[in-house]
C-alpha cells in the first residue's frame, strides 16, 4: 500500500488536491489498481469535537464555518478550528503523548493494508513525526502551496514542516490546473506507463487520450505546477 501525505497551510487547497489525486489514481488504475482510501490524522479529533459540542459536518470542514464563533456554545468564545487545535495538540500531543494521533493512524493504515487497499491519502500532515512515518513507509509527502494566504493563526499546528517534502504543488487558484497537476503527479508517483493520460485543463471530460496527445504547453504547465523535490534533501 502506497501512503501519500499532503501538507500545507490552512486554505492552500489540501483537501481539494486530495480529491483530485484520488480521482487521478482511480482513473489511471482503470480497475488495475487496488482501492484508494482517504484518511486524516484529525479524524478522531473531529469526531470527538463534533460529538461534544453538537456540531454539524460543515462546522468542521467548511472554510468559513470552522473559523467562525462556536454557535452551539457562544459563551465559550471560540471556534471549531480552535477546539480541534487545542484538543489535538495541547491535550493529545502535549499530555497523552506526541505520537498519539500517529499511533491511531498506524492502526488504521494496518487495517487498510490487510483489506487490500492500494493507496492511502492523508491530507493533514502537520508535524515532522507524521511526515517521517509516511516516508519510512516508502510513501511521499506533497506540499500544496498557494500565494496570498496567511497562516490561520499562531498555533503550533499551523507552523508547517521543517523538512523538505517529496513534491511541491503550486496551487495557482485554478481548479482545472490543480486537477491536471494531480493527474500528472499520479503518473509520477505510480510510474504508470500505460495509455491513459491526464485530461487537459480545457477538456476535462476526455478520459482516453494517448500520452502523445498532451500538448507541450499542457505538460509544461503541469511541470511548473508540480515541482519534484528530493525527500532526502533535509533528512525527511
Amino acid at each position: 500500500m502506497k501512503i501519500i501525505g499532503i501538507t500545507g497551510k490552512a486554505g492552500a487547497g489540501k483537501s481539494t488536491f486530495r480529491e483530485y489525486l484520488k480521482e487521478a489514481l482511480e482513473f489511471l488504475g482503470h480497475g488495475g489498481f487496488a482501492p484508494v482510501w482517504c484518511c486524516s490524522f484529525s479524524d478522531p479529533i473531529k469526531k470527538a469535537v463534533r460529538q461534544m459540542f453538537s456540531l454539524e459536518h460543515a462546522d468542521l470542514h467548511d472554510r468559513v464555518k470552522k473559523e467562525a464563533k462556536l454557535l452551539s456554545f457562544p459563551e465559550l468564545n471560540t471556534s471549531p478550528r480552535s477546539l480541534m487545535q487545542t484538543l489535538g495538540t495541547e491535550w493529545g500531543r502535549g499530555i497523552v503523548g506526541t505520537d498519539v494521533w500517529l499511533l491511531l493512524m498506524k492502526k488504521e493504515a494496518e487495517s487498510l493494508r490487510k483489506s487490500g487497499a492500494g493507496f492511502l491519502l492523508i491530507d493533514d500532515v502537520r508535524f515532522d513525526n507524521e511526515a517521517r512515518w509516511v516516508v519510512e513507509q516508502e510513501g511521499v509527502v506533497i506540499e500544496v502551496e498557494r500565494d496570498g494566504i496567511a497562516i490561520a493563526n499562531a498555533h503550533v499546528s499551523e507552523k508547517g514542516l521543517t523538512s523538505m517534502p517529496s513534491y511541491i504543488v503550486d496551487n495557482i487558484g485554478d481548479e482545472k490546473a490543480l486537477r491536471f497537476a494531480a493527474y500528472s503527479l499520479a503518473l509520477e508517483i505510480t510510474g504508470y506507463k500505460g495509455y491513459r493520460t491526464p485530461p487537459d485543463p480545457m477538456r476535462v471530460s476526455q478520459t482516453d487520450r494517448c500520452l502523445d496527445d498532451a500538448t507541450p504547453a499542457e505538460w509544461d504547465e503541469a511541470t511548473r505546477i508540480v515541482m519534484g523535490r528530493s525527500r532526502t534533501a533535509r533528512g525527511l
